[in-house]
């Protein structure tokens, strides 16, 4: 994800900061999805990819490009755009005092290993699907897995198609595995995380043929419906679901295992009450 932001900001910037290399997509669907890994990207030859990239559009449109900013406020910008802040007095000075002639690829590159970028751009996906502690039994823990997730994901730079897939795809234990939070976000409303879904990573709104065909697009509300039946089955509302009766289960464990560590032995009789204590 971190190379394609890199490619969103050359044209906010006006420097050349990144280059997703081209992929063969023949059978791609037939490949398993690879493990996330950071690419390694020759920055002066990608930097000249994207140049001629965008000379070419200018040509072709007729445009004059503007010319490079200068360092001041390159800095300010790239902090902003990265780590979602302005840079201190010192980052500034640091920055404009440095001679080595390709500072502004490292300073990038710096900032998206950072964890400022993490932070930043984990603002932005919280936003976009909708992360709240309303997530079932025990919210808190279910949305801070859910949160830890996400920032890991962006930590290690994962491919946006392996990203989307382990939500879409996403079972098991919360505590095991975050992503199974894209569901239980949306638990007793298979129908809304359809249509966010949808809309989120498919730029469709296809919501507006849930009661009736699309007024406005090609989509009936029986092609809602079959879309809907991809995931309709989902039980992150249901308490038989192994998220839930697993919390359960994993809870009482967890107390007896910490009783009988305080105790110092196993099978101790546990007092509750004054009943209890009475027999």
């Amino acid at each position: 994800m971190k190379a394609l932001f890199s490619l969103i900001l050359v044209f906010s910037i006006g420097s050349s900061l990144g280059f997703a290399a081209k992929e063969d997509k023949k059978n791609r669907k037939d490949r398993p999805l690879r493990k996330a890994k950071a690419a390694k990207i020759d920055i002066s030859e990608a930097s000249a990819k994207i140049d001629q990239f965008i000379e070419a559009g200018y040509k072709e449109h007729k445009v004059t490009g503007h010319d490079i900013v200068n360092d001041e406020t390159f800095v300010r910008r790239i902090y902003l755009g990265i780590a979602g802040r302005i840079p201190s007095v010192a980052e500034t000075r640091n920055f404009l005092n440095s001679d080595y002639p390709e500072k502004r690829q490292r300073l990038v590159r710096d900032l998206l290993n950072s964890e400022a970028y993490v932070s930043h751009h984990y603002n932005f996906w919280a936003d976009v699907l909708r992360i709240n502690r309303n997530l079932g039994n025990n919210g808190a823990a279910s949305e801070a897995a859910y949160r830890l997730w996400l920032k890991d994901s962006l930590r290690q730079n994962k491919p946006y198609d392996q990203f989307v897939h382990e939500m879409v795809s996403a079972k098991g234990l919360i505590w095991e595995n975050g992503a199974v939070g894209y569901y239980q976000r949306d638990r007793g409303m298979p129908l809304d995380n359809m249509s966010n879904t949808v809309r989120t990573f498919l730029g469709v709104r296809l919501e507006c043929a849930q009661c009736h065909n699309h007024p406005f697009d090609k989509w009936t509300q029986m092609d809602y419906f079959k879309m809907a039946a991809f995931t309709y089955g989902v039980g992150g509302n249901r308490y038989n679901t192994p998220n839930r009766s697993g919390l359960g289960t994993y809870v009482k464990e967890e107390r007896v295992k910490q009783f009988q560590e305080a105790v110092g032995m196993e099978n101790f009789p546990r007092i509750t009450s004054e009943s209890a204590l009475k027999k």
